[in-house]
């Protein structure tokens, strides 16, 4: 007696494009992801979600303007929230990213990706997207604004969750104050007005002193659906 196997043939593709010498096109069509590296295990002995860092290299290449944005806790774009449900992959269909630089002083990035519907996970088709624009200030500091959006392919008005964010990076010449700050503020069907997080973080240091500042604030209400926020109620 022998066990049937069933086949699923699929073609798949990605494409590479340099728009300029400093700014790539990436494509991807049916991407596969079963070489990537399995994740390490954690024991998680808290009611809150462990982080695992992305390790599919078509969110790795140029993330950086995605990933910098809020802090390690606050997280308004987290890529494995696409294609992944509780650790079920979730089939991608495309997907497509602008990355690199427009000039000396600006940044841009935009990624839009597709996934499938899974009817055993209960998932609908998504569509994901998150635009960044990055602007350099002073000699070594910059701003950014980015604006990352959910939208279930589906009829469905209600279906959709977005996240508007503005991040501040200080940087000193000399390397002795470096800091961070940032409002987002998240959207949905039944978002309320301080359905927001914001966040401050400033540093001086010298051989001698080491001065450190940091606040963090999450609302209740603020939801990040394609970030990590792993204190927030899912």
């Amino acid at each position: 007696k022998s066990d049937k196997i069933n086949f699923r043939p699929g073609i798949g593709t990605d494409i590479k494009y340099a728009v300029s010498s400093s700014l790539n096109l990436d494509i991807t069509i049916n991407p596969d992801f079963s070489q990537v590296e399995v994740d390490r295990q954690q024991v998680n002995l808290t009611s809150y979600s462990l982080f695992y860092p992305e390790r599919r290299q078509f969110f790795i290449e140029n993330s950086d303007l995605f990933s910098s944005i809020g802090f390690s806790q606050i997280r308004p774009f987290f890529s494995r929230q696409i294609g992944l449900r509780n650790g079920s992959p979730i089939p991608i269909l495309g997907g497509a990213r602008l990355s690199g630089k427009l000039n000396e002083k600006w940044r841009i990035g935009v990624m839009n990706v597709i996934t499938a519907e899974d009817a055993s996970l209960k998932v609908k088709s998504q569509n994901y997207s998150v635009v960044a624009l990055q602007r350099q200030i002073f000699k070594t500091s910059s701003v950014q604004f980015t604006m990352v959006n959910r939208d279930a392919l589906q009829p469905d008005a209600n279906a959709y969750n977005r996240v508007v964010c503005f991040d501040y990076f200080l940087l000193s010449p000399n390397n002795r104050w470096r800091g961070k700050a940032f409002y987002h503020q998240s959207f949905s069907p039944d978002a309320k007005r301080g359905a927001s997080a914001n966040a401050t973080f400033l540093q001086y240091s010298t051989p001698i002193w080491d001065i450190n500042w940091n606040h963090e604030y999450v609302s209740k209400d603020y939801n990040a659906e394609v970030g990590f926020v792993p204190n927030q109620s899912p």
